[in-house]
């Protein structure tokens, strides 16, 4: 019994708040069912052990909550959490909407979070793009609108000169 007990145990609490139900259930029919029912049978993602009721509360539980809870009740405790802090950690980095170390590291999954994080800059700046990328094309357009009336307007003025 180690550090690592305990993260896993708080894993399965982590679970069952998220899920709604428990995590593992014990054969208590031996004491080898028993063990094999919690040593080797994997906890399932919370969000495909939410149920089909609520597809928006899935959708939330998918991606960083059920990394965190798949990190905290792995099998192999090398695996796990290296403490209780460091999987509160990854639970405040979640709620923050920072990246968290459950995840697999890509630039993507990044990106996304900073996006989520910073939406209202983000937007901000996509409207005032759009709105200048607009106001380039409409000048354009009127530029040479207007340069095709000024040559209309010299023809009609050197025939009439002519």
């Amino acid at each position: 019994i180690t550090t690592r007990t305990d993260v896993y145990a708080l894993g399965l609490v982590l679970f069952e708040l998220l899920a709604g139900r428990r995590a593992q259930h014990a054969d208590t029919s031996s004491p080898t069912a028993l063990e094999r029912s919690i040593c080797d049978t994997p906890v399932p993602r919370p969000s495909t052990a939410a149920g089909a009721g609520d597809p928006t509360w899935q959708r939330t539980l998918r991606g960083d909550l059920d990394a965190i809870v798949a990190t905290a009740t792995q099998k192999d405790p090398a695996r796990r959490y290296p403490s209780v802090a460091a999987l509160a950690d990854d639970v405040r980095r979640h709620l923050d909407g920072r990246p968290v170390v459950a995840r697999l590291d890509s630039a993507t999954y990044r990106l996304a979070r900073a996006a989520r994080r910073h939406w209202l800059p983000l937007t901000a700046a996509a409207a005032l793009v759009a709105s200048l990328t607009a106001g380039v094309v409409a000048t354009t357009y009127q530029a040479r609108l207007a340069e095709r009336r000024f040559a209309e307007v010299r023809g009609i003025a050197n025939a009439l000169m002519g």
